[in-house]
């Protein structure tokens, strides 16, 4: 009895001492060795730049945290609130996220953008509690903005607004402008007003600020291709239209660039390598890789009140080594610690890494020279037979155009045959000097030809670069055709009139009077070939489009426009046509031709003052031209007389006002069309 209880006393004392021991072990954590899990809500949508330079900096940190022994599966969710921002919208992804939130449960949020922080402040503790929230990508942060909200930290996105302005001013210090360039987005009104609040800092400076914020993509690039030297271009965010489209920012930027012959600024990294200088930068890879970093700090268990959000915008000077060189910037001239894209490797390195490829390229080259050299005499012979058939083609290419020769299919003028010939849709333009017959006897014959191959070489260059060739010259009057397409042969007739504009002007200065010409555009089905005989041929022109093309440009005196086309040439621009100015002048029947034809005027090319006037009454003008039409010449009368009275040398208003004033006075017949038919040239 007494060696049982002995017994039982040592089992007891055993058990005690276990439990102490087992008491005495650090606690194991049921979820120590657990995969964690990350939300990102991203405020846009997948594939936009941004999105998908902050996505590439989240995973480069996590990848590295992984390594360390910090796993984390990451979930994405997109938000898409560049394209849709109302509260619908919002409550139905509101309902989906909550669908969602049954079966997942997170660690740790990241929130990407404004729009998400927005989102989560609005509904986090509804969807995940108070689940920690890791922001990047808001703009103009303020503490009042998590008033109220626990548990959340990020870094924030502001750019520096005098840092680039003021490194632009030191690349170029000739500068007298900066046109700032953006949406009408919140976001861009922002922006704008960040930028407005330093403008009086550089106005003193004598160096202004212009905005363009009412998203018109189109005439922005009509108004950045205007501008010269002491121009800069600060580019902005750009997502929407003012007829609501989308465009990505890659997209809208190349679209008001395109044709801009002046330095890009910007605070962005998407819009370097597409033609911006560079400037300092924000940059969705760090703004991706700071936001990580907090995140897995929280997974290591640091209390997220306890990780301090990064006010000041890890930003850093960047820049396009290919602009620097078109600009003419030296690597100098940056600041210390630059960063710089698209920059080639040195020579050294270059060597090194393809020595062996290298040497067997300069053995090949040695080999070829002595090649070279016993060839040279043959080669010495064959240059000059070259150069004498090079003089003689170019010789013959001033009479007869080599697109001409393109579009017979011949390689050469020695191939060309009498009665060659092709049909083909091409855009004709004919252009005219207004009144040169007057001109012509205040001058003397040499005189004379002076003045009309002074005026050729300033207009025939511009037939060439938009892809047409002159086909012949009548006395001061061109005929040059397009092949390709109908815009080309518009941004012809524009660049021809403002390149008048210049031309006149140095006319002035010598005492001469200016010249004016008038354009006529008409797109057609022609026969292009050879006419004449064995002995004599020449290449022409054979169609009705060639006829009316030459009608409208006659027209341009009656209707007092630079440019006339007609309702198919512009028809035929599809929706590039928004990208000109023009009206309606009506219908009209021209001499040789029985239909009626609907003409309209381009007002690009034309003065601006002259331009601004036509525009400002556009409207007037075609309700005038409705009203005329229905037969209302009372109010038709009307509107051409305010139309009148805001622009006194209106050509096309002061005929239609006699025209309104006649027919109330004496009505027309009940078949009447209202085409006026012109039997003039």
């Amino acid at each position: 009895m007494r060696c049982r209880s002995l017994a039982v006393r040592y089992v007891m004392c055993a058990v005690i001492v276990g439990a102490c021991a087992w008491w005495a072990l650090p606690p194991i954590d049921a979820h120590a060795d657990q995969e964690k899990r990350v939300l990102v809500l991203h405020s846009y949508h997948k594939g936009l730049s941004w999105t998908e330079k902050v996505v590439s900096g989240i995973e480069s940190e996590f990848a590295k945290a992984a390594a360390g022994g910090v796993r984390a599966t990451i979930d994405y969710e997109y938000m898409d609130t560049k394209r849709f921002v109302d509260d619908a919208y919002f409550k139905i992804l509101f309902d989906l996220y909550r669908h969602k939130s049954k079966k997942l449960r997170y660690h740790v949020i990241i929130s990407v953008d404004d729009a998400a922080l927005v989102f989560l402040k609005r509904y986090r503790d509804r969807l995940y509690g108070e689940v920690p929230v890791v922001f990047c990508g808001v703009n103009f942060f303020t503490d009042d903005m998590l008033r109220g909200h626990k548990r959340y930290t990020g870094v924030v996105e502001a750019f520096d607004v005098r840092a680039t302005l003021d490194l632009a001013l030191s690349l170029h210090p000739n500068t007298k402008e900066f046109v700032v360039v953006g949406d009408n987005t919140i976001t861009s009104q922002s922006n704008v007003k960040a930028l407005s609040a330093v403008a009086p800092v550089y106005l003193k400076k004598n160096v202004g600020m212009r905005f363009l914020t009412d998203a018109d993509i189109w005439r922005y690039a009509r108004e950045l291709e205007r501008l010269g030297p002491g121009s800069v271009i600060i580019a902005m965010l750009f997502n929407l239209d003012n007829e609501g489209k989308f465009y990505t920012y890659e997209e809208s930027f190349e679209i008001y660039t395109q044709y801009a012959k002046v330095p890009v600024y910007t605070y962005w990294d998407f819009y370097l390598g597409y033609g911006a200088v560079g400037g300092k930068i924000i940059s969705g890879v760090t703004q991706g890789e700071e936001a990580a970093k907090k995140a897995i700090q929280v997974l290591r268990g640091e209390k997220v009140q306890h990780i301090p959000i990064l006010k000041e915008s890890p930003n850093r000077y960047m820049f396009d080594y290919k602009v620097l060189r078109f600009y003419g910037i030296g690597e100098s001239k940056l600041p210390p610690n630059s960063i710089i894209i698209n920059k080639p490797h040195e020579l050294i390195d270059t060597f090194h890494r393809h020595k062996f490829l290298i040497l067997g390229i300069l053995a090949f080259i040695l080999f070829l020279i002595g090649v070279i050299i016993t060839l040279s005499v043959n080669i010495v012979r064959r240059k000059r037979v070259e150069r004498e058939l090079v003089r003689t083609n170019a010789a013959y290419d001033r009479f007869v155009p080599h697109e001409f020769l393109n579009n017979l299919a011949k390689e050469s003028i020695i191939d060309v045959q009498l009665g060659d010939q092709v049909q083909k849709d091409m855009t004709v333009l004919f252009s005219d000097i207004r009144s040169f017959t007057t001109l012509s006897e205040a001058m003397s014959p040499e005189e004379n030809f002076n003045f009309i191959n002074s005026f050729l070489r300033a207009i025939g260059p511009i037939i060439r670069t938009h892809h047409g060739f002159i086909d012949k010259y009548i006395g001061d009057a061109i005929m040059a055709l397009f092949p390709r397409d109908a815009e080309h042969a518009i941004m012809a007739a524009v660049e021809m009139q403002k390149g008048l504009i210049d031309w006149n002007a140095s006319r002035r200065e010598r005492g001469f009077l200016p010249v004016e010409i008038g354009i006529g555009l008409h797109i057609g089905t022609l026969m292009l070939g050879t006419v004449g005989e064995e002995k004599r041929m020449e290449g022409t022109v054979i169609s009705d489009a060639v006829n009316l093309a030459s009608r409208l440009e006659g027209l341009t005196k009656l209707f007092g426009a630079g440019i006339i086309l007609s309702e198919r040439t512009l028809e035929g621009l599809g929706e590039k046509k928004v990208k000109y100015l023009y009206r309606n002048l009506g219908r009209v029947s021209v001499k040789g031709k029985r239909d009626p034809v609907t003409i309209y005027e381009i007002i690009d090319g034309s003065d601006n003052a002259v331009a601004e006037r036509k525009l400002k009454t556009k409207k007037l003008f075609e309700q005038g031209l409705d009203l005329y039409y229905a037969r209302d010449f009372a109010a038709a009368q009307g509107k051409f007389q305010n139309v009148l009275k805001l622009n006194p040398d209106d050509a096309a208003a002061r005929l239609y006002e006699r025209y309104a004033v006649e027919l109330a006075q004496s009505p027309p017949p009940d078949d009447w069309d209202g085409v006026q038919r012109l039997d003039t040239k």
